[in-house]
Parts: C-alpha cells; structure tokens; sequence
C-alpha cells in the first residue's frame, strides 16, 4: 500500500529508504537557507536573482509536499501532526510564500522572515539535535540555578559600576538599566568598548566582574558538556547491551 510505504520512509520503519530520505531533506534545506543568504547581497546579478527566486519556489514545493506527506501519513493522525510542534513549524515555513501568491501586500513580505525557521527543521533529521536536547534535560535544574545566580551578579554588577561611574559618565552610566549593557557586555566577555569606565573604583570593579564572567562562561558549557557525555555513555552502554544480548 502506497501509504504506508511513504509512512515507513518518512517516519523511520524503512531504515535505509528514510536515512536517504533525511540525507535529501538536509541537502534541500541547506540549499534554501544558502539561497536565502545569497539572495540578500546588494550587487549580484538580476539574472542570478531570478534564479535564486526560482530555486527558492522549488525548494518551498519541496518542503509543502514534506509537510503534505507527513500530515497524510502521520501516526498521530492528521490533526495530531497540525498541532504539533513540529508540525506548527512546517506549516510556518511554507505559509509566507504561498501567501505572498495571493497578492504584493507588505505585510505579506513580513511572513518571509519565518523562512528563517527552516533551520529549524534541522532538527527531524539529525540524530545529535536529540543528544543535546536529552543532554539540557539532564542538568536544566542546575542550568537554572546558574541563570538566576548570573542575573543576580549582573544586577549587582549594573549597580556597583552606576555608583562608580554616575557622577563622571552620566550620558553612558545615567541609571542602573544603562549600566546593565556595559554589565552584560563585560561578563560576557565580548567589551565593545563603547562604554567604559574612567574611575580606578570603577575599573577595579570592572575587573571584578570580568573574573566573574570568566566562570558565568565557563560553568554552563561545563555543565551542556557533562550531560552530552552522560548521554553519549548511555547509547554506548545501551549498544553494548543489546550486542551482548544479540550474542546469547
């Protein structure tokens, strides 16, 4: 039955058809978001644009017969797909441009901008996507934990480097919300430079804060990278498993 061969393919019961399948759906939507890219350089060609544009029609015709397939094949059902949230995201990809066919409103061409959510469906068809997300599941509470203490040091940062600064820079440090960016900025560790402290009080505490932002970097990538080896354990250990149960 031809439904259910498209639904093993596209849903993974034909393993080596679907693999091809993914391969196919990660090469059209890297080529749409590379067009999308290109498309935006002021000097190129209008004949190169108009091709571009054609690509960009075949491409979105891709993704609608994806999304079309996947609706009629779903395991789910077609309203269980349509309400998910990666069906929500495969109907926005595609809704802009068969909008736009409709008629040259501007408002329209605000909905192009949800192009940019074909990144997005990255995510159906690469295994890793799911070791990070499983690996944020692992250590979210203690991620969380970090992101209020980092809120609470950038506060106390904003005020610290306002009362140092107010009197000298009030165009630059005219209220704590001001002194928030060069906060952000400096635990971060990225220092534009467009603001910057010109009191010893303020740049010693700058240098405070710049040690702080050292760990407020360091410890959640610390964190993400122990869950992702946790993860990357236990799919090892669960192969190791099932080859030892394969054996007896």
């Amino acid at each position: 039955m031809l439904k259910e061969k498209i639904k093993g393919i596209i849903w993974g019961d034909d393993q080596s058809r679907r693999y091809l399948f993914d391969k196919a759906m990660l090469a059209i939507i890297v080529l749409s978001i590379a067009c999308m890219v290109v498309s935006t350089l002021p000097n190129i060609a209008a004949e190169t644009r108009q091709w571009l544009s054609t690509f960009d029609r075949i491409f979105v015709v891709c993704f609608s017969i994806e999304y079309l397939l996947r609706l009629w094949t779903s395991p789910k059902g077609v309203w269980g797909y349509a309400t998910s949230k990666w069906g929500i995201v495969d109907l926005l990809a595609v809704l802009p441009f068969w909008f736009s066919l409709e008629g040259n409103f501007e408002v329209l061409r605000v909905l192009w901008l949800l192009r940019i959510l074909r990144i997005a469906e990255l995510a159906h068809h690469v295994e890793a996507i799911d070791r990070i997300t499983r690996a944020f599941n692992m250590v979210k509470h203690e991620l969380a934990v970090f992101g209020m203490l980092a809120v609470v040091v950038m506060f106390v940062g904003s005020v610290g480097i306002y009362e140092f600064e107010k009197d000298v820079q009030p165009q630059n440090f005219a209220s704590i919300p001001h002194a928030m960016w060069f906060t952000i900025v400096t635990l971060t560790t990225v220092g534009y430079g467009d603001m910057t402290p010109i009191t010893l009080g303020g740049r010693m505490f700058t240098a405070l804060i710049l040690l702080t932002g050292l760990g407020v970097v360091a410890v959640p990538t610390g964190l993400i990278a122990s869950g992702l080896q946790r993860v990357i354990d236990e799919e090892r250990d669960a192969k190791e498993l099932q080859r030892q149960k394969d054996k007896a």
